[in-house]
């Protein structure tokens, strides 16, 4: 009875306890850890009155670049390297901040940052229909600093970095400037086709693919072609690398103008001067299968009854390319239709000395284009100190249509050497194979 008794008087005292006498292990409750993270992330985005730069990268396509200022009425303007457009039309919407697992910036209503998920195919460079280039309009905050938030996408796990503008800086993107720097650098790479920097005395070559927004660089690392990129936005001073670019042992940050000379500064703060060579840096053997995929013929297509052969294409060179996009109308498929899409491909596998020659074909269809492929297959030897290619047959044609009108230029690679060279044409650059045992030959491709 006595142990009964003692049993209910640590009940009663147990029941007894009021809310306040558990110890809390965050010494806050949670609703109060949830009301001060939002408000660290809302007054943390109405802290620089003069706004924020900020960059974002994308899962399937490069990094892009804004001006964000927001204010206490939950409204936010904006610029972004996107278009010419969007770098110097202000965009207003809205914004919240809300609690979603985390304190979260959610942008509510269409804007620059909402065209990147836009799901029609095209609205942004390289976009896909249904996805756009992969990116968010939600972030959760991950941590801030004296002059800096970092935001993380709920989906694509993208960081938005937002840095404090100053006021002069304020202005710039406010009176269109953002565009203007954009123009500028972009001239530059337009003016200078042979842009390079020398790395550890090594003559390192620039470059910038401005629809994919990615810049690489690459030059030769004992006896062999070296590449390496990353994702870029444009800033008012010239380009940031969002994860660097590292080579020779240096991490370059940006590219970045003073008056009208271009620098590339590394992590250090060291500055390279960006030049131009009369001709590319590098041989172009050198760079197939590390800098370029391989090279692609001009593509036929619906917009036209015929195919305008690249620059420098000439001779018997030309009469191969002709072979086969004379002949793809005249290949029936199923005996029902000609077909009116097609180009070729040449791939390289340096890893297994291999290239592989693609024939495509394709059908506009009422259901959309269809598309058949012929692959050949060669092994191949190359000089480095001359850049002279020997092709060996490995796998025949595969069969399909297109197999009958590759013919000629897979006599061509399997009969003579050839070299390969850089074909220049105004701001274009093809690649040019070129015969050696048949020196008639010659012709021009894209380089991809």
């Amino acid at each position: 009875m006595k142990r009964i008794y003692i049993l209910l008087i640590a009940a009663a005292s147990f029941f007894g306890c009021t809310k306040s006498d558990v110890d809390l292990i965050f010494d806050s409750l949670p609703e109060e850890r949830i009301n001060v993270r939002l408000t660290e992330l809302q007054n943390k985005l109405l802290e620089s009155p003069s706004g924020w730069k900020a960059s974002l990268t994308t899962n399937a396509s490069g990094g892009y670049g804004f001006y964000f200022n927001f204010k206490e009425d939950q409204t936010v303007a904006m610029v972004s390297d996107i278009n010419a457009t969007t770098a110097r039309v202000i965009s207003n919407s809205t914004y919240r901040v809300k609690w979603v697992m985390n304190a979260s910036l959610i942008f509510d209503t269409y804007n620059y940052i909402s065209l990147l998920q836009d799901p029609t195919a095209g609205t942004v460079p390289g976009g896909a229909q249904g996805s756009g280039v992969r990116s968010d309009i939600e972030f959760e905050y991950l941590r801030a600093t004296a002059d800096s938030i970092i935001l993380r996408g709920k989906k694509y796990q993208n960081e938005l970095v937002l840095v404090k503008a100053s006021v002069d800086e304020s202005d710039k993107y406010n009176n269109g400037e953002y565009q203007t720097s954009i123009n500028k650098i972009n001239n530059f790479f337009t003016v200078n086709a042979n842009p390079y920097i020398e790395v550890a005395g090594v003559r390192t070559s620039v470059e910038i693919n401005r629809t994919a927004k990615t810049a690489s660089l690459t030059g030769i690392v004992d006896g062999a072609a070296k590449s390496a990129s990353s994702k870029f936005y444009y800033t008012l001073s010239g380009i940031n690398f969002r994860e660097g670019i590292s080579f020779s042992g240096v991490d370059i940050k940006s590219l970045t103008f003073k008056g009208d000379m271009l620098h590339a500064v590394d992590k250090e703060g060291k500055e390279y001067e960006v030049k131009n060579s009369v001709s590319p840096i590098l041989p172009l053997h050198m760079l197939m299968g590390v800098k370029y995929a391989g090279l692609r013929s001009p593509t036929l297509t619906n917009t036209s009854s015929s195919v305008t052969y690249f620059p420098g294409t000439a001779g018997t060179g030309l009469t191969i390319l002709r072979r086969y996009f004379d002949g793809l109308p005249n290949r029936n498929a199923n005996g029902v239709a000609v077909f009116g899409y097609g180009y070729m491909d040449l791939a390289w596998n340096t890893a297994n000395k291999r290239v592989t020659l693609i024939g495509v074909a394709g059908q506009y269809q009422t259901s959309g284009l269809a598309t058949w492929t012929t692959t050949i297959v060669y092994d191949y030897t190359v000089d480095e100190s001359t850049g002279e290619y020997k092709f060996t047959l490995r796998t025949a044609a595969s069969g399909g249509y297109s197999a009958a009108i590759m013919d000629q230029l897979n006599t061509f690679l399997t009969t003579s050497r050839f070299k390969l060279d850089y074909h220049v044409e105004g701001a274009n650059l093809y690649g040019k194979i070129i015969g050696i045992d048949s020196p008639n030959v010659q012709m021009s491709f894209q380089l991809r």
